[in-house]
């Protein structure tokens, strides 16, 4: 009995040669087909990433023309108006978030810019708070840009004309020949 045991745990010299020269001749075999296709096995059945350089990008791009998602995402943001007439803006905030955070390279799929973006938007996150806070400053911006006149700009949330300050109680600037006179507080010509 204690023979038969140690056999089992310590095989003969030769059966041992023999389980290595099949094991050898199984690697030589994989090698040769590693060699033939330049591809090992393991590799066929890994999921590849696409590691363009821009195919973040294209996912973006295609997530924003999928409508009926984009239109479930917008119903669970608890904005939905909001998200539909600014669509453009959402997809322009997400591409500079990915850029923000460096995410490019992990972005390598459809489906991970799409959780991305539903994560930035979902309703009672920190994250979709923060998005609010930016779309609500976007769309003061925008308004004070249209309440002003067309000769005038917002720059950092003050009016200016070529550069120019103009008073917070100066009226708008009424053409582009107009300029301001700070000793009448009044638009000359």
């Amino acid at each position: 009995m204690k023979n038969t045991s140690n056999i089992q745990k310590n095989p003969s010299p030769i059966i041992n040669k023999e389980i290595n020269k099949k094991n050898s001749s199984s690697e030589e075999s994989g090698k040769e087909k590693e060699e033939e296709n330049g591809l090992k096995v393991t590799d066929l059945n890994a999921v590849t990433p696409d590691m363009r350089p821009n195919a973040w990008e294209e996912n973006l791009q295609e997530a924003m023309n999928d409508t009926s998602w984009y239109e479930v995402v917008a119903i669970q943001s608890g904005i939905p108006r909001l998200m539909m007439e600014e669509k453009e803006w959402f997809f322009n905030y997400l591409r500079e978030q990915i850029i923000l955070r460096g995410n490019e390279s992990s972005m390598n799929s459809l489906h991970e810019i799409k959780n991305y973006f539903a994560n930035l938007t979902r309703q009672g996150s920190h994250v979709s708070s923060t998005t609010q806070v930016a779309l609500k400053r976007f769309l003061k911006n925008r308004q004070e840009q249209q309440q002003c006149s067309p000769y005038e700009t917002i720059t950092n949330g003050i009016r200016t004309y070529d550069g120019h300050p103009i008073p917070a109680y100066a009226k708008p600037r009424p053409s582009a020949a107009h300029i301001w006179n700070p000793v009448t507080n009044e638009w000359t010509r």
